[in-house]
């Protein structure tokens, strides 16, 4: 049907379009995704979901089988089901691909009931997913704490950048698998998304409408 928006307006044309669900998992609790969703050049997409006070999930969709593959639980994959101890229950950020990999770092926050102590949880890794066979790889330590709410690749000089939820901007470096922390480029004031351009500048943002 066609309506008008206001008297004298134009009429618009109302069409409809047809959306598949699919199902990540029957079985696992995952909640949210934020960043990471990924369509990488052999044409699947990847996906990283968040729990709260459980586990992350990497999964991979096939558009053309419109098949799921779930690849790897975080918890488990790092050996930390069932040790009482916060985990690695979130993936906040943007994924990059280089050399037939997507590559992608974790999260933590409020991963553990209250009674749980919170410096039980043994840090945030980098992690990598090899397309060719879906195998999910963790890499190097991020820090002792704080994850990642922002990442972006400089694939030229192969380093990828990571902002954590403590401000701090840090770099790891793909071919020596070494994180570096280059100190505090906001105060707390969590910046979702980072960017790099072509001469290896990284850029962010922070309140009150300011880049740094």
């Amino acid at each position: 049907e066609a309506f008008a928006i206001e008297p004298g307006a134009e009429k618009l044309d109302i069409r409809t379009a047809r959306i598949r669900h699919y199902n990540f998992s029957r079985t696992d609790k995952d909640a949210q995704m934020w960043s990471a969703l990924y369509i990488a050049s052999n044409g699947k997409i990847y996906i990283g979901l968040c729990t709260h006070a459980d586990a992350a999930n990497v999964y991979e969709f096939d558009p053309g089988t419109e098949k799921m593959r779930h690849l790897a639980n975080l918890t488990i994959l790092l050996g930390e089901r069932g040790r009482g101890i916060w985990t690695n229950g979130k993936i906040h950020v943007q994924m990059q691909e280089l050399d037939g990999y997507v590559y992608f770092g974790s999260f933590c926050e409020d991963n553990g009931p209250p009674a749980m102590d919170a410096s039980s949880y043994e840090g945030p890794r980098w992690f990598r997913i090899e397309m060719a066979t879906g195998k999910v790889e963790a890499l190097s330590k991020i820090s002792r704490f704080w994850g990642l709410t922002g990442q972006t690749m400089d694939p030229q000089r192969r380093i990828i950048y990571g902002l954590a939820e403590n401000g701090h901007l840090c770099r790891y470096f793909i071919d020596q698998d070494y994180t570096e922390d280059m100190g505090r480029v906001d105060d707390w004031d969590i910046c979702r998304t980072i960017f790099i351009d072509d001469q290896g500048n990284v850029y962010g943002s922070y309140p009150p409408g300011k880049i740094w």
